[in-house]
């Protein structure tokens, strides 16, 4: 979860390989802000560390990005 206003509260969702960020409306619907695939950004990060040691054919770095759930506040 993310941060609560007037008009609702903001969730992070990762679903496959995309990040997407909602504003969960207090009047009970959801708009979609940001959609992004981050699969391209995570393999070439990859190669930036592990080198050589990676397939370079993209079909053959095969990765599974597992949904997460977090909430952020304060401590105390």
């Amino acid at each position: 979860m993310g941060a609560v206003d007037a008009e609702g509260r903001d969730v992070w969702a990762l679903v496959d390989s995309r990040v997407q960020r909602w504003k969960m409306k207090t009047e009970g619907w959801e708009d979609a802000l940001m959609d992004v695939d981050v699969l391209g950004a995570i393999r070439s990060k990859m190669r930036d560390i592990f080198g050589h040691s990676l397939p370079q054919d993209d079909s053959a770095l095969d990765l599974e990005l597992v949904d997460m759930s977090t909430e952020t506040g304060t401590i105390g």
